[in-house]
């Protein structure tokens, strides 16, 4: 389905695309060849451009729901209808049918980045196909932590478990090459948060 989706964004980018210049060159067209036809048509594409930066786009400067699905239907509607004034009638079937299909899509499957910026339909379809994937990339602070170099109060001890051997060896290591353990010392390891058991006095 992710993969499907991708392929509808890519469709629906050249839509866009596509819509943007059929209004300038249905300007073009409708106001000449020359250099008039030139100026109107630039003047289009320019005008296009800043309210679709404005209303329609997914970062636009005044999004809302309403000002997006507005300024689209008004820009999609001047494309096809430029185009069918200026006797491209089979090119505008062919764009409307585009964005109907590429628009409806998105917003059927709730993946348009115009509507939900944030989601950006594309993750929020893997993260929901694929679960188990996003926890295990999430850091997980499971487990207590170990500070080296502090004496235990039941030795190999820790909150609800026991350590391996493999792990209090590589306690002991860690304490080693740290330099903090000193000859005769306990090398054992402590969990934060516990009190360390004061070593008992040796009768005379």
């Amino acid at each position: 389905m992710a993969q499907f989706i991708k392929v509808i964004h890519t469709f629906h980018y050249f839509a866009e695309a596509l819509s943007w210049g059929a209004i300038a060159y249905s300007a073009f067209l409708i106001f000449g060849r020359g250099w008039l036809g030139i100026l109107c048509g630039a003047l289009a594409l320019i005008a296009t451009i800043s309210v679709w930066s404005l209303f329609a786009s997914s970062r636009a400067f005044f999004r809302s729901p309403i000002a997006v699905v507005a300024s689209r239907v008004v820009l999609y509607a001047l494309a096809v209808v430029g185009l069918v004034v200026a006797e491209l009638q089979v090119e505008a079937i062919i764009l409307a049918v585009l964005l109907v299909l590429t628009e409806g899509t998105l917003i059927g499957f709730k993946a348009h980045p115009a509507l939900h910026p944030h989601s950006g339909g594309q993750a929020r379809l893997v993260s929901n196909a694929n679960p188990k994937s996003a926890e295990r990339r999430a850091p997980s602070n499971r487990g207590p932590r170990i500070v080296p170099g502090v004496q235990a109060t039941s030795g190999e001890q820790r909150t609800g478990q026991f350590m391996t051997r493999r792990e209090a060896r590589l306690a002991r290591e860690a304490q080693a090459k740290s330099g903090e353990v000193k000859a005769g010392e306990p090398t054992a390891a402590r969990i934060v948060g516990e009190t360390p058991k004061r070593p008992r006095k040796k009768k005379h």
